[in-house]
């Protein structure tokens, strides 16, 4: 007789993690600065509380590990365009 084992849940988000993907999958593609003032708007206190301030470091601790290499290309492509004149 075959046993199945439970797979492990994966942990939970926090509350803020949450926050912070709400906020990122709402507008859809988005800048970063676009990310930045959304969050700023709803939460000042996020960026400074949990990221320095730095709205680079928020920005990368969502992405850091969470996206395909599709994902990453596309985000690539946003932002070269972004700096085209």
């Amino acid at each position: 007789m075959l046993v199945r084992m439970p797979s492990p849940t994966p942990p939970k988000p926090t509350v803020s993690e949450l926050e912070l993907l709400r906020i990122l999958w709402q507008p859809g593609p988005a800048t970063a600065r676009q990310v930045h003032d959304a969050i700023a708007a709803e939460r000042p206190d996020l960026i400074h509380k949990a990221f320095s301030g730095s709205g680079k470091a928020l920005i990368l601790a969502a992405l850091r590990g969470h996206v395909s290499a599709g994902e990453r290309a596309e985000i690539k492509a946003i932002l070269d365009a972004d700096k085209a004149p």
